[in-house]
């Protein structure tokens, strides 16, 4: 029953979901809003959730200044800034092109209609506003349906943040996404715009809760919307429910397409912060134009905070957080990069642990578990990092690292060059059960082979995962 289930629920995308379920009400309206104008369409001023929204043009024909200059803007409970802040032709998929998109989430429908299912809950009161940049005077229809009673807590808000980078930086991501708080990611979509098809060759990367290494790294930009081999017979338009290649066109010289991904069952959270870039190119030199919308539940306070720090290496930092190693070794300088950021070189020292080290840090009294993130060097290790981790005594768990890295060259200009290694940042979590109700811990690390360490820094959370 619950494969069917699914089956039946896949079978939706890209139909007209029923605005008169039991319990639903719903808001219609026929906008006109001037040139450079903005008008509101929808509020609604009770607790609830908003379970789809329609928006379709007059004359249901998506011309480009409606995909690209007109844009849907929703706040929530009061707040000043909007939550979604977008184009309506990307929102809904795609600002390339006015044709069919037949994802589960959001997409058009045959009739123009642009829909999203993604729910909204609130608080207090609902707004969504469309926002005219556009030099015409424009029409839509608008609807909403939404449920009045209170969205359990805690929740987060829809959100929808719009990119758009015309020109990326030489040596460096381009960036999508990068915000404070906790939530998750449950969707994107893209538009293309480049000369050199080499850019597919760019990973995503995702940093989450202030990880400088990528928790999450494609192997190429195609393959993160799903699809491969962007030449050749296999290199055209298909549609899923969960993830498209919805528009290709070539326009003299210049590719243009269009990709959209669901994330409902690979959704992926954040406590504190995340980042998420992509590479244009094998090395960041390859020139493209991204415009890009990520959307995701969001909630402004942390679900992590930083209590403490050693900079593994500071004779200050290890007296005051009591830390040993034993046997004693010789400290080491390194220079190297982060991946995304390969143009700024960052100097750390630390050491190489062949026993065991040992550090006293600061948590909160209140703490539901601790997180160590941990500094290190990749590329002198030939095997995986591997450690026993305690805390005051007691054995939490093992902490392993497989990642080696030892590339001190890159492929550019055709041609291999020097360049400098890469650091690595990895996390280990400790439960509550050893850290709830103290201000200090004690941590041993016992290294299970080779192990070394530049920096921790000690994350504590702040409420149930």
């Amino acid at each position: 029953h619950k494969y069917l289930r699914v089956l039946d629920i896949l079978k939706q995308a890209g139909q007209k979901k029923n605005a008169n379920q039991d319990g639903s009400h719903v808001k219609s309206i026929i906008l006109d809003i001037a040139a450079k104008a903005q008008k509101t369409a929808v509020v609604v001023d009770r607790p609830g959730t908003v379970t789809s929204l329609t928006i379709q043009p007059k004359n249901r024909s998506w011309t480009t200044p409606l995909l690209q200059k007109c844009f849907i803007e929703i706040r929530y409970d009061d707040e000043v800034a909007p939550r979604v802040s977008c184009p309506l032709g990307i929102f809904f998929g795609s600002g390339l092109h006015d044709g069919q998109i037949s994802s589960l989430a959001f997409g058009r429908l045959d009739d123009g209609s642009g829909y999203c299912h993604f729910p909204m809950p609130f608080e207090k009161n609902f707004r969504l506003t469309i926002r005219n940049e556009g030099s015409e005077l424009t029409s839509f229809s608008v609807q909403v349906t939404y449920v009045s009673q209170l969205p359990v807590r805690p929740f987060g808000y829809f959100s929808a943040h719009y990119a758009a980078t015309k020109k990326p930086v030489f040596d460096e991501d381009v960036m999508v996404l990068k915000v404070s708080g906790r939530g998750r990611i449950v969707g994107m979509a893209e538009d293309l715009l480049t000369k050199d098809l080499m850019v597919q060759e760019g990973n995503t990367r995702i940093f989450i809760d202030g990880v400088r290494t990528p928790a999450h790294q494609s192997d190429g930009h195609e393959t993160w919307w799903g699809w491969a081999w962007y030449r050749g017979p296999l290199d055209r338009p298909y549609q899923l429910p969960t993830q498209g290649y919805t528009y290709k066109e070539k326009v003299g010289n210049e590719f243009r397409g269009s990709f959209y991904r669901n994330m409902l069952t690979d959704f992926i959270p954040f406590e504190e912060d995340i980042r998420i870039s992509f590479e244009h190119g094998p090395v960041n030199t390859t020139s493209a134009e991204y415009r890009t919308v990520v959307y995701f539940y969001h909630r402004d306070e942390p679900a992590l905070i930083l209590t403490d720090e050693i900079d593994v290496g500071a004779v200050a930092s290890e007296r005051v957080h009591d830390y040993r190693i034993n046997p004693q070794a010789a400290p080491r300088t390194r220079q190297a990069v982060f991946e995304g950021v390969e143009s700024i070189v960052f100097e750390a020292t630390g050491y190489d642990v062949t026993r065991e080290s040992q550090f006293r840090v600061k948590v909160a009294v209140e703490n539901q578990g601790v997180r160590l993130v941990r500094l290190s060097d990749p590329s002198t290790i030939e095997i995986q990092q591997r450690a026993r981790v305690f805390v005051d005594d007691e054995l939490v768990g093992e902490w392993f690292q497989g990642h080696f890295n030892p590339a001190k060259t890159r492929f550019f200009d055709n041609r291999l060059q020097p360049h400098y290694p890469r650091w690595l940042e990895d996390q280990f979590s400790i439960p509550r059960r050893f850290t709830q109700g103290k201000k200090l811990i004690t941590i041993r690390i016992v290294s299970l082979g080779l192990w070394n360490e530049f920096n921790y820094r000690i994350y504590s959370r702040m409420e149930k995962q």
